[in-house]
């Protein structure tokens, strides 16, 4: 199983906020190394293990932050074309993103990640 380095305060402060952090990690899923979207699926994953940390007067759990800030596509798009280790983080964050949640659930479905998700999660 891929390591998951927890996401803390500290990281999110340096960003200036949750929203503007997971909008560069969700940019790092598009573009970049492998390295790179690794790195960025499994801090988005790390956040959907998370209770929210938004620092808004909302305090949106931060599964629906990624999913609101378009991360749901990228994440599908990572299962496809990733590495082991990537596509492992992907689909983790998607299953928390999904959990619970129809809405996203028709987004993840509609963005063709059923049979990927499926096909990494029979591959190990």
């Amino acid at each position: 199983m891929a390591n998951v380095r927890r996401v803390n305060a500290r990281d999110i402060a340096k960003h200036g906020s949750l929203e503007t952090f997971v909008s560069q990690l969700i940019a790092n899923l598009r573009v970049g190394n492998m390295e790179t979207k690794e790195r960025a699926a499994m801090n988005l994953r790390s956040l959907t293990e998370q209770p929210s940390t938004s620092t808004d007067s909302e305090n949106v759990d931060n599964a629906v932050v990624i999913a609101r800030q378009g991360g749901i596509k990228p994440l599908v798009s990572l299962v496809i074309i990733g590495s082991a280790v990537a596509q492992t983080h992907a689909c983790a964050a998607l299953a928390n993103v999904a959990k619970n949640r129809r809405a996203y659930q028709e987004v993840i479905l509609e963005a063709g990640g059923v049979l990927p998700i499926c096909s990494a999660l029979r591959g190990g």
